[in-house]
């Protein structure tokens, strides 16, 4: 009876090396993907204005920063980023942004919106704003993906947007925030009205409050406010995951994560009232 043996033969030095690279290009290329080309350009816009005029500005995938000038003019840098399979793709999708600055029922209007889909973008496109102001500009601030930082305006603001810090330095007025992702930072050069509220970040405040009430709700984050030694206000905070400590002598209710009461003169403590809220962080009120 004969038999039969099946025997697997060793594949040659040549052999192996093609199957090495054919494997080496299967993995490379599974693995890459194609980073699309993007085009920026910057835009400079000016605007004669009545004084007094407010600014309102909505942007998108884009910071917007604010700073003061001496003109009596309103005026912007915009920069556009755009993105395609290509450089000319790129560039057309970036022209596609159309930016306008201009007098709209009396409010100085800076718009930037991209026009094939509006309230449907996607990737890195996006618009930032560099705004310059009269320093008394009421402001009306709205971008998405995006920091927002203003400095040295007296006008009070309004300041939305999302997976960005909000930093207000030297501001005074009438101030609301909110965002998500980012924390806020408000430093006053005068009193101020606050209504700040963040998710995912926390909020310090450094400055004195107007009569009325000022509300900071955060999560995630700690909360820090200095207020000057002398200031009269009630108090109402809570927080969870957190601990709340004060320089100030409250009288009231106090346990590790609540305090309610009043700090100051009695009299006068009673014109400002602050609600404070945040969770998985402290509070901390201080003396400046």
């Amino acid at each position: 009876m004969s038999r039969r043996r099946d025997v697997m033969r060793r594949p040659t030095a040549a052999l192996m090396g093609l199957i090495v690279s054919v494997a080496i290009a299967a993995v490379v290329g599974g693995c890459s993907t194609a980073q699309p080309a993007r085009s920026r350009d910057t835009i400079d816009l000016t605007l004669a204005v009545p004084s007094g005029t407010p600014a309102r500005v909505e942007t998108f995938n884009g910071g917007i920063e604010v700073s003061t000038t001496s003109s009596p003019e309103i005026s912007a840098s915009v920069v556009r980023t755009g993105e395609g399979s290509d450089e000319q793709a790129a560039a057309a999708d970036r022209d596609a942004i159309e930016v306008t600055l201009e007098l709209v029922d009396g409010v100085a209007f800076l718009h930037a919106v991209y026009t094939p889909s509006p309230d449907s973008i996607s990737g890195g496109r996006g618009a930032a704003v560099e705004l310059r102001v009269p320093s008394t500009t009421s402001l009306e601030l709205a971008t998405s993906n995006g920091p927002i930082t203003v400095h040295d305006t007296t006008g009070g603001l309004t300041a939305q947007t999302s997976n960005g810090p909000v930093d207000l330095a030297g501001v005074s007025g009438a101030l609301t925030v909110a965002t998500s992702n980012g924390p806020v930072k408000v430093s006053s050069s005068a009193p101020v009205a606050l209504d700040l509220h963040t998710s995912n970040g926390g909020i310090t405040f450094d400055g004195s409050l107007q009569q009325g009430q000022a509300t900071i709700e955060a999560s995630n984050g700690p909360v820090e406010l200095r207020l000057p030694a002398e200031a009269a206000f009630t108090i109402d905070a809570s927080t969870s995951n957190g601990k709340i400590t004060s320089e100030f002598q409250v009288e009231g209710t106090a346990s590790d994560d609540a305090l309610e009461g009043t700090a100051g003169s009695p009299e006068d403590a009673t014109t400002t009232e602050i609600t404070v809220r945040t969770s998985n962080g402290p509070i901390t009120l201080k003396q400046n």
